[in-house]
């Protein structure tokens, strides 16, 4: 009978063990947090339109900023390049011959001009005839005459050389959009096209992330918001790593949302909770998109 006795207290304590155990279990577990691993990726689309003539890069590369990613035949935009600059060549010499003319029809409408004042005062002396003097005047019409047309010729055709300047301009844009440029470093993601298939502009080429760093997207309710800050200290865990990382919080949610779906319960999908972002530096490459983790809001240790 005592042995039943020391038997029952004994499943007795180990009960309550088990609840304290489990209630302490829950309550380090509190601050921890799931979420994925993820990137910011990047869409490079082409602007131009054409064929691919070369694209180097594969899925997996590791590129830098500025590294060519695709070049885009551009043939046809070279020889129109060459035909503008030909025509602005030609313009120019036009210019100068127009300029030309204008300076000497403007030196014979001053002499004449000069020569019909002197004229007309003769004749009031008496010392000229009307007739001198009339055709003077006549000369000085053509004159006038013959400086605006070419003043007008002068505007056109400037006017027209500022034109195809614009149109090269533009061609200029064109033909360095035929290069394909990362803009930052990264890592090629996807490659949906290949070498010598024909693409449109806005067409995406590859999609590029930096994994230089990830980001873990968790879900806090509204308790723990007031206790954390951008830049606070976390650890992260995760499968196939025994030691733990560290991380830092970089964004907060301005505003509630409901607890996505695929985090929690059926009975706990209601409540309002804050994303949050922790980022997570990855310089040697082991953390990959998609890896699950576990984000304890715990300083990190050391």
């Amino acid at each position: 009978m005592k042995k039943i006795r020391i038997v029952i207290a004994l499943a007795v304590l180990l009960g309550i063990f088990l609840v304290v155990y489990k209630k302490i279990d829950e309550s380090k577990r509190q601050d921890v947090y799931q979420g994925y691993l993820e990137a910011t990726k990047i869409k490079i689309s082409s602007q131009a339109s054409g064929t691919i003539i070369s694209f180097p890069v594969k899925e997996g590369d590791v590129i830098s900023k500025n590294k060519i990613i695709a070049i885009i035949e551009g043939d046809k935009l070279q020889t129109k390049r060459q035909q503008s600059l030909l025509q602005i060549r030609s313009m120019a010499l036009n210019l100068d011959s127009t300029r030309a003319q204008i300076e000497q029809i403007s030196a014979q409408l001053s002499f004449q001009k000069d020569t019909l004042t002197k004229t007309s005062k003769l004749l009031a002396q008496g010392a000229a005839t009307k007739q001198n003097n009339d055709d003077l005047k006549t000369q000085v019409t053509i004159l006038q005459a013959k400086l605006e047309e070419a003043n007008s010729r002068y505007a056109m055709i400037r006017n027209d050389r500022e034109q195809l300047l614009s149109g090269l301009s533009l061609l200029d844009l064109q033909i360095k959009d035929t290069i394909i440029r990362s803009p930052q470093d990264g890592t090629i993601l996807n490659k949906y096209y290949e070498q010598g298939e024909v693409i449109q502009p806005g067409m995406v080429l590859v999609d590029l992330a930096d994994l230089r760093s990830l980001d873990a997207r968790i879900y806090l309710p509204l308790a723990r918001i007031p206790a954390i800050k951008i830049g606070q200290a976390v650890r992260i865990k995760t499968d196939g790593l025994k030691e733990s990382l560290k991380g830092k919080i970089t964004w907060i949610a301005s505003e509630a949302e409901f607890t996505p779906k695929t985090i929690l319960t059926k009975e706990t999908r209601t409540t309002l909770v804050y994303a949050v972002k922790v980022t997570v530096d990855n310089p040697e490459g082991k953390l990959k998109m998609g890896m699950p983790v576990e984000v304890s809001l715990d300083p990190p240790k050391g």
